[in-house]
């Protein structure tokens, strides 16, 4: 007896499986051929029929993977040589599992194969002798399951395939919501926290457990200027699903206050309105933004101030000047008096006076702004520092005695030849030696010294007048900052000097310091760079050319101090 296991069908069916009605593809394992070819003919109109005339083929047939994922049903002979039936369908669920097994058996056997059905090996078993009716009803009862049963497995498997999906996506969008750096709130319309990311925690120092259920108006201070109840009433206005961006102040477990900015939506969940809110601590930008404010508010009262100044400066000056030629005008114009020429030269020199306060302004005034655009120049040429400060030291000597005050000068260096710009140096000395004879009452000392040294060169003004407030130290350099700034103060000023003294040495290269008590006496402090310009000449005849030039610049520099000079 040949054994045929339909090879040629088989192929035609997966050719054709894409473009014809699903078949089943069953089977058949029978020792006795009449019985094996009686069943062929009675399935193979339906189905693709694999025939094997023992369990040892069916095996072997099975463990092709060309036809044992084509089988979708097993039916079996019980009593055959070697291997029973049972025997063989528990050796075939290893090979394929989800067909459908089913045993033909004669009623000796019926115990044994009901054990196996019990067992989940067996799906059904026929009586010998068979019906052809029952046959068929029973192989199609078995393939609907055998349908059932893998659509039900396709479904477990996308149920699987589809669990693990949501579960990395869950993890996914975790492991974002706790990575962004901004802290996340979801909470209801009445502010109740139903969820927080990690970084709400870190923020607020409090811990999941502790946040949910916590109402938001429990994590905002009172001292903010958005209070929950004012965000809410703005949301309910606004009537939209935000987003709605609001600066307030919030405060953690430790009730330390932090500026936040809170960017709200709006969403619904299971028909309940939630609020879905992102919040960043920006207290480093708002402090930032505060401190600017209060500079603009601060540079905006320095301008008023200023220009009240300034406007003061011009108009003090000018309205002497004009004061005295109405008396000149007065006193030539009257007829029935002598001319007297000592009143009318005191009064030229009171206009003199004034028209250098007014040059000494406008010079100060032309410089700063060329200081500040850059377009101030220095003529630098190489000479002796030392004399230059003597010189210019000692040519304001008369004025500072006229003062009642000392002027002691000390050197422990004769000779240092640098480069430098004499005229800026002699402005500088100028105007240090002018805030001292302002400050420094009768019989107070001013005291200039100069001490050597390899990279820089030591310069100091000191006074014993009356000292700086320690809170005004450290802006008497800015400009148009004054430490009087009353109306009544004993001289004039803009209030532009020292920070023409500050920008002047930088351009040197150099620095200038201040150290002062208050009551006590101030002394600044200028170091000028020691180097010299390979292109330049040292130049010997600066001390005279100080000299001469140096009267007429006394007068301008000292103008606003309220006393003549021969």
């Amino acid at each position: 007896m040949n054994f045929d296991i339909n090879k040629s069908k088989l192929k035609q069916l997966k050719e054709n499986n894409n473009n014809k009605e699903k078949k089943y593809t069953i089977l058949l394992v029978d020792d006795e051929l009449a019985n094996l070819e009686a069943l062929t003919r009675l399935l193979e109109e339906e189905y693709n029929i694999i025939k094997a005339k023992d369990g040892f083929e069916a095996l072997a047939i099975l463990k092709n993977d060309s036809y044992s994922s084509e089988i979708s049903l097993i039916i079996s002979d019980q009593r055959m040589p070697g291997m029973t039936g049972v025997e063989f369908l528990k050796q075939t669920i290893s090979i394929i599992p989800n067909a459908i097994r089913m045993i033909l058996t004669g009623f000796m056997d019926v115990n044994d194969i009901i054990d196996s059905i019990n067992e989940g090996h067996i799906y059904k078993f026929l009586l010998k002798p068979l019906e052809p009716t029952e046959l068929l009803i029973s192989v199609k009862r078995a393939l609907e399951a055998y349908e059932l049963e893998t659509n039900n497995s396709k479904l477990i498997e996308q149920l699987r395939h589809t669990n693990e999906d949501l579960k990395k996506s869950k993890e996914s969008l975790n492991t974002i919501f706790n990575s962004v750096n901004d802290a996340i709130f979801i909470h209801d319309i009445h502010g109740n926290i139903i969820e927080v990311n990690d970084t709400a925690t870190s923020i607020y120092g409090y811990s999941y457990e502790e946040l949910i259920g916590m109402n938001i108006k429990n994590i905002i201070s009172e001292n903010s200027p958005y209070t929950v109840d004012k965000i809410l009433k703005k949301i309910s206005e606004e009537k939209n699903s935000g987003p709605w961006i609001i600066e307030a102040i919030a405060k953690n477990k430790n009730n330390i206050e932090f500026w936040v900015e809170g960017n709200t939506h709006i969403a619904m969940f299971d028909e309940e309105v939630t609020f879905i809110a992102t919040v960043r601590n920006i207290t480093k930008r708002k402090n930032a933004e505060l401190a600017s404010q209060k500079e603009v508010l601060e540079l905006e009262k320095l301008r008023t101030e200023f220009f009240a100044n300034i406007s003061h400066e011009l108009k003090t000056p000018l309205n002497i000047i004009l004061g005295a030629i109405q008396l000149i005008r007065r006193d030539i114009q009257d007829e029935e008096k002598p001319i007297d020429k000592r009143k009318i030269i005191n009064n030229i020199n009171i206009e003199k006076q004034n028209c250098f306060r007014l040059l000494r302004l406008i010079n100060n005034l032309i410089d700063s702004t060329k200081l500040e655009s850059g377009h101030f120049e220095l003529s630098m040429i190489n000479c002796n520092i030392v004399n230059v400060v003597e010189e210019i030291t000692l040519s304001v000597a008369e004025y500072i005695n006229n003062n009642n005050i000392n002027l002691i000068f000390d050197t422990d260096v004769e000779e240092k030849i640098l480069a430098c710009d004499p005229d800026t140096i002699e402005r500088i000395m100028l105007n240090l030696l002018s805030n001292c004879i302002k400050f420094t009452n009768e019989g107070g000392s001013i005291f200039v010294n100069i001490f050597d040294g390899e990279e820089y060169i030591t310069i100091s003004v000191e006074d014993t007048g009356i000292g700086i407030p320690p809170e005004k130290i450290d802006i008497i350099f800015d400009r148009f900052r004054q430490v009087d700034k009353s109306f009544t103060r004993n001289y004039e000023g803009s209030g532009i000097g020292l920070s023409l003294v500050k920008s002047l040495l930088e351009m040197h290269g150099g620095i200038i310091s201040v150290e002062s008590k208050y009551g006590v006496g101030t002394k600044f402090i200028m170091k000028f760079p020691v180097k010299v310009w390979n292109n330049s000449k040292e130049v010997d005849n600066v001390d005279n050319d100080i000299m001469n030039n140096c009267v007429e610049k006394i007068k301008i520099e000292f103008s606003d101090i309220y006393k003549q000079f021969a």
